[in-house]
């Protein structure tokens, strides 16, 4: 498996503004602090979901969008939420 020839491209385009090959410049725990701080910290229920989709027109077969957004739906036994 290889790079489509626009990933190939993009690589070579940010080789030439840096080389740098290595560790992160920056502590894994620095890291870690700085990726969890970008989770969104919202709730999403059924009701904020539908709030916030309400200008959308859709038909019975959106239907299954809801479902996907039940917070009593787990996977391998932890909440989705």
């Amino acid at each position: 498996m290889g790079l489509a020839s626009a990933g190939q491209e993009l690589t070579e385009r940010r080789l030439k503004v840096s080389q740098y090959c290595g560790p992160a410049p920056v502590s894994l725990q620095s890291y870690t602090a700085a990726v969890n701080a970008q989770i969104p910290k919202v709730a999403l229920t059924h009701d904020l979901l539908r709030k916030a989709l309400s200008d959308l027109v859709t038909t019975e077969e959106f239907s299954w969008f809801q479902s996907a957004f039940d917070p009593d739906r787990t996977i391998r036994g932890q909440s989705l939420w």
